[in-house]
């Protein structure tokens, strides 16, 4: 992706300055991890549906969540918004 910077904050303090700067190609990680933990938690829940609903359930709850945060610091990084 050529619009983004060769180097991107990853963390950064309360006060907004960069703990940890890195290359822009890590930014990708997060979308790696979000696809891991799709397949463990989605393929957990299928695999318990039948034997405990609640289980399944709650990995799905948990998987939902999960997305929703990782689409977030995704975001965040790539817009340059200081938490």
């Amino acid at each position: 992706y050529p619009s983004l910077p060769p180097e991107i904050a990853l963390r950064t303090g309360h006060t907004g300055e960069v703990l940890l700067l890195a290359n822009s190609s890590r930014i990708f990680y997060l979308a790696f991890l979000s696809a891991l933990f799709t397949v463990l938690n989605g393929g957990g829940g299928l695999f318990f549906y039948h034997r405990e609903r609640m289980v399944s359930y709650l990995l799905w709850v948990g998987l939902w969540v999960l997305q929703v945060s990782l689409w977030i610091a995704v975001l965040m990084t790539l817009l340059g918004i200081r938490s």
